[in-house]
């Protein structure tokens, strides 16, 4: 049985979060070269190439709750696109779990979605009905 972090308590979820790439099977993250706490992030996919409405609803909502975490040169979460020549894409985000032993703001945003997904599958009302833009 998979537990999913929106189960977890925050503590619990983050210590489940932090280096879970190492874990993908056939997965290479080469960001990970480049960061010297790259145990101290995580990587969430919110979609891929097949995904349904649902899906493709909660990724939106999940964009925009990212987006803040996203500015500056150092950012708590950068947006992912992974590629495979037969499978197709998906996407998400690679998000800092702990900053200095502590747990990053961003990944409290992202623990949050994901424990009222846990509570209902959907995010947002509105776009997932289509009345956000009319």
């Amino acid at each position: 049985m998979t537990v999913r972090l929106g189960d977890l308590d925050p503590e619990e979820a983050a210590k489940q979060a932090a280096g879970n790439w190492r874990g993908f099977e056939c997965f290479c993250w080469h960001r990970a070269t480049n960061l010297p706490d790259a145990d101290d992030w995580c990587i969430v996919y919110t979609h891929h190439r097949d995904s349904g409405l649902l899906d493709q609803s909660n990724a939106a909502a999940t964009a925009k709750a990212m987006e803040p975490f996203t500015k500056g040169r150092n950012p708590d979460a950068v947006a992912e696109n992974h590629f495979h020549w037969a499978c197709g894409w998906i996407a998400g985000f690679s998000i800092r779990v702990y900053r200095r032993h502590r747990i990053t703001e961003a990944f409290q945003a992202y623990h949050e979605l994901a424990q009222r997904m846990a509570d209902y599958p959907l995010l947002d009302e509105h776009d997932y009905s289509g009345t956000a833009h009319g």
